[in-house]
């Protein structure tokens, strides 16, 4: 009942693989976006890097590390208990707050946008299809996707794929003056929009072929109350207050400001500090 370990049909799981993968372009846009207004009020910003393998076997390796393990983990937090202590709220709300944690929890300011839309997106399959499978089986497919692509795009280039925004892309002899440079920019404008439209279509399909094999109601509210007192919402405070502080140290770190008042916090809550 709280895990939601339940069957869930083939088509359902392909269906939810199919709309984590449309998806994703769109995350990527609108992180991208963010990350872009992030650099104008932080200035050159590092985002960490994900492992890379060096070969196959570790390739191998880190989709158990990176995909099963967290995909296991993770799901069973978030989709799992928490998602259902947030049921007494609503489906809509339970699913917002889950996905507000999720993308909390990862500590990266940069990827706060990526992280929240994708726990929006896990958290509503799972919830319509009533099964946290589809979200082990989504959270596997992106994690492992991710490694699959820093291991590609490093044995093309020969070198480690650094995710670091810290120097400035220059422009090609060809896009030197304005003109070129604003028709570019166009092309890549009209390109984008082309290609958020489709995968937006797509996936508006997807969803709603799923919403059309899911019929039933998940939800039901006649004893919920017994379970979830109101009361027992305070015990998100402390947890609340852990993860804004680490927040604010994420932002000092952005800034280049090496505190020592918040480096004592961290040791006063025995959170290792370097």
């Amino acid at each position: 009942y709280v895990l939601r370990l339940n069957k869930v049909s083939f088509k359902n799981l392909f269906t939810s693989v199919g709309i984590l993968l449309f998806s994703l372009p769109l995350v990527f846009i609108v992180n991208g976006i963010y990350v872009f207004f992030l650099k104008r009020i932080f200035g050159n910003i590092s985002t960490p890097n994900i492992p890379i393998a060096k070969d196959l076997p570790e390739l191998l390796l880190f989709f158990f590390i990176i995909g099963v393990s967290a995909g296991l983990c993770e799901e069973v937090l978030f989709r799992g208990f928490i998602l259902k202590g947030f049921e007494k709220l609503g489906s809509i709300k339970s699913i917002l707050l889950t996905a507000i944690l999720f993308g909390m929890l990862h500590i990266s300011i940069e990827k706060i946008p990526a992280t929240f839309l994708l726990g929006v997106i896990i958290g509503f399959v799972v919830y319509r299809t009533n099964s946290i499978f589809t979200g082990m089986l989504m959270h596997f497919v992106n994690n492992s996707f991710a490694t699959f692509l820093s291991y590609v795009f490093t044995n093309i280039n020969g070198n480690s794929l650094n995710n670091n925004f810290t120097s400035q892309p220059s422009l090609p002899p060809l896009l030197d003056s304005g003109v070129e440079t604003i028709i570019a920019l166009v092309f890549i404008v009209i390109f984008l929009l082309f290609f958020s439209i489709s995968c937006l279509f797509i996936l508006y399909l997807l969803i709603k072929n799923l919403i059309r094999n899911t019929p039933y109601v998940i939800i039901e509210r006649s004893n919920i109350d017994i379970f979830y007192p109101k009361k027992s919402f305070l015990w998100l405070i402390p947890g609340i207050v852990l993860l804004c502080i680490l927040t604010f140290g994420e932002g000092l770190s952005l800034l280049n400001i090496d505190s020592e008042s918040y480096k004592t916090l961290l040791k006063m809550i025995h959170i290792p500090t370097s």
